[in-house]
Order: structure tokens, then C-alpha cells, then sequence
């Protein structure tokens, strides 16, 4: 998945976070109730998804079930490690 940072912006009163290795962004989907990981900030269309009412991706449950997107519909990930940053690490 790589690493998220948040970006200073909202989407759907929601924080949105940003990995530019994969230039995927992390953000709510309120009408689902879903956080979604895609290329387009705001689509319906993303990767990866997990169902959470969290208020932001760093409060989304260590043990949270991610789904991927596959040929046959969503999937439930398998080995997925899950956590965001707040701001960039810097030394």
C-alpha cells in the first residue's frame, strides 16, 4: 500500500491522505460509509475499500477488513498492513 500523508485538504468533511509513490489517494465515500484508496479523489472507483464510519483513516481499526477490487467484484484482502501518517516523517 506504501505510505499516506495527509494532504491539508477534506473531501466529504472527511481528511484525504496521499501516497505520491502510487499516486493513490486514501478518502471517504459517505455514501457507502467506506474509506476508498484509488487514483481519483472522489470516485466510486478504487482498489481498495473497507466499511467504516471513522472520522479519519488514522482511527480506521487496526484489524479492519480491507476489500480489493478483483475480476469477480471486491475481495477480502489478504496480508494487508494498514496505517497512516499524520504529517511526513522528517529527521
Amino acid at each position: 500500500m506504501g505510505d499516506y500523508y495527509h494532504t491539508r485538504q477534506n473531501y466529504a468533511d472527511h481528511p484525504v491522505f496521499f501516497s505520491a509513490k502510487t499516486s493513490n489517494y486514501i478518502y471517504y465515500y459517505p455514501s457507502k460509509s467506506w474509506w476508498l484508496i484509488g487514483p481519483t479523489l472522489g470516485s466510486e472507483y478504487a482498489s481498495l475499500l473497507v466499511a467504516s464510519d471513522a472520522l479519519s483513516p488514522l482511527d480506521i481499526a487496526p484489524d479492519a477488513s480491507w476489500f480489493e477490487s478483483a475480476a469477480t467484484g471486491w475481495e477480502r484482502a489478504q496480508s494487508l498492513v494498514f496505517g497512516c501518517n499524520p504529517a511526513p516523517n522528517v529527521d
